[in-house]
């Protein structure tokens, strides 16, 4: 058999502790950016509708199947949207799931509102209402008006309701 002269030989290159560093810094972001390139397209495919809810169609910027009113009792503000009720009273905002769960104190601030309401046609005095955004303003004759926001009320019937 033929043998050379030539040994095998391992040559080992002592590394420094900065090197070692850079090469693991180095490892560490060709990591993060593999995992950028992986989640990128599921995110967009989360964001383009895969487990997006169906949304109903907007009119004005309120969907067309919510009921959004508001009651103002003497400071105590009673927000009814789709079935839920928020109120703030003294502060403490507390939200309800349903009409049953609301106390019955704020119960009867809402009924009496509601009642006057329709009082209110005959009455002398002002009345507002705001229903899905769009401000209703009972007149002393029972006339209601139709106001597409609060800026558009006249300042002398903005007083009269305290406004």
């Amino acid at each position: 058999m033929y043998e050379s002269g030539i040994q095998n030989k391992v040559i080992s290159l002592p590394l420094q502790r900065s090197e070692i560093i850079l090469f693991v810094s180095l490892a560490f972001a060709l990591l993060f950016l593999l995992l950028l390139v992986l989640y990128t397209p599921i995110v967009r495919k989360i964001k383009s509708g895969i487990l997006k809810p169906e949304i109903k169609p907007v009119r004005d910027g309120i969907r067309e199947d919510s009921v959004i009113e508001l009651f103002d009792y003497f400071g105590t503000k009673i927000l009814h949207e789709n079935g839920k009720y928020t109120v703030n009273f003294n502060g403490v905002v507390t939200v309800y799931k349903n009409w049953n769960q609301v106390p019955p104190k704020f119960q009867a601030m809402v009924k009496e509102l509601d009642k006057r309401s329709e009082k209110e046609k005959t009455g002398n005095d002002y009345f507002l209402e705001i229903i899905n955004g769009i401000y209703y303003v009972t007149l002393p004759g029972g006339k209601k008006k139709k106001f597409n926001s609060l800026k558009e009320i006249p300042v002398r019937i903005r007083r009269m309701i305290g406004k």
